[in-house]
């Protein structure tokens, strides 16, 4: 059963860079699903983080792999209008 917040949140500045950075996730949760650790930096620290998100994901059951759309990835300013839309009293 999914847990409220039951994703992970991700911000960036640009559209692009959100929807690079979602393909980029994706790979490597699918790249390192199996994988031993690589010998090199950066790619050993990527390769560990990934694990832990591949271990999170199957402990709460999220299916990111399947179902993306759990990874909130979005641009400040979108990051913001949801904060606005959540709370219309406190913004004016």
């Amino acid at each position: 059963m999914l847990q409220p917040h039951s994703y992970y949140k991700t911000y960036t500045f640009t559209r692009k860079a959100a929807s690079e950075m979602r393909e980029r996730i994706i790979r490597s949760l699918k790249s390192y699903l199996h994988d031993q650790p690589p010998k090199n930096e950066p790619d050993r620290t990527n390769w560990q983080l990934t694990q832990r998100v591949i271990s999170r994901n199957e402990e709460r059951q999220w299916g990111l792999i399947q179902n993306p759309q759990r990874m909130q990835i979005l641009t400040i300013d979108g990051f913001n209008n949801t904060l606005i839309k959540r709370m219309p009293s406190l913004s004016g």
